[in-house]
């Protein structure tokens, strides 16, 4: 499955595709979301795994970032996802 998107935001990925796959344990579908390549990888890893210091200014721009995000006009963009 693969959804066109129509228009971009600067604070959202872009959603590719979804795939399901069968899991070991047969009766179960694994669910994974593909979206455009993230250089940097994700938030997570980059607060969370790699422990990294941010200073307060840093984390409240991205705070505002994600925000901005998330508010997405939907009639301007429907196909976002939140």
């Amino acid at each position: 499955m693969c959804l066109a998107q129509q228009g971009h935001h600067p604070n959202v990925i872009t959603f590719v595709g979804a795939i399901t796959s069968p899991s070991s344990k047969g009766h179960l579908l694994h669910f994974s979301l593909v979206t455009e390549y993230c250089p940097f990888g994700s938030l997570y890893d980059f607060l969370v795994v790699k422990k990294t210091k941010v200073p307060l200014i840093v984390l409240l721009r991205m705070a505002r970032d994600i925000a901005a995000g998330v508010l997405v006009p939907k009639n301007k963009f429907p196909y976002f996802v939140n």
